[in-house]
């Protein structure tokens, strides 16, 4: 079974040790794909907050292999033109893999972007057409209580 949330009782979630089973083992690794975060986003979007842009690529496992590929060519430590090592962009990219793959399996709804919103809604923009709802809207990019977050869903 695969975890697709955090569980919210306490037993459950004492369970899963995500700072001594994780960030511990990897704090090199995980600041490597944070910096290739905000190397990317500096990179597709100048002078934006940091976010993921999820409309920018979604072949992350051809691009992990791409970035395995040059690996096994180049060698474990080749770095790509930017400076960053194509092991970090390989890494990152299959973190989005899976990150996507637990979402579309998560039984909690992700919320919808304002795209999302105005194709399902069309023509329903006005307040007066939408209410408070405790699951919060996205920005364009899939970000979750960005500057951009919508707080807000139709009436149906």
């Amino acid at each position: 079974m695969s975890l697709t949330s955090l569980p919210t009782e306490a037993k459950a979630r004492k369970a899963i040790p995500i700072y001594s089973g994780f960030i511990k083992y990897f704090p090199l690794a995980i600041a490597a794909k944070a910096e290739l975060s905000r190397i990317g986003n500096d990179q597709h979007n100048p002078g934006k907050p940091l976010h993921w842009d999820r409309s920018k690529s979604g072949d992350e496992l051809d691009a992990a292999m791409r970035h395995l590929a040059d690996m096994a060519k180049l060698g474990e430590d080749a770095v790509d033109t930017d400076g960053v090592y194509h092991a970090t962009k390989a890494a990152w990219r299959l973190d989005a893999f899976l990150e996507k793959l637990l979402e579309k399996k998560t039984e909690i709804p992700v919320p919808l972007t304002n795209k999302e919103l105005e194709a399902k809604y069309p023509n329903k923009h006005s307040p007066d057409g939408f209410e408070s709802s405790k699951y919060y809207g996205s920005d364009e990019y899939g970000n979750f209580d960005s500057p951009y977050t919508i707080k807000y869903r139709y009436k149906e």
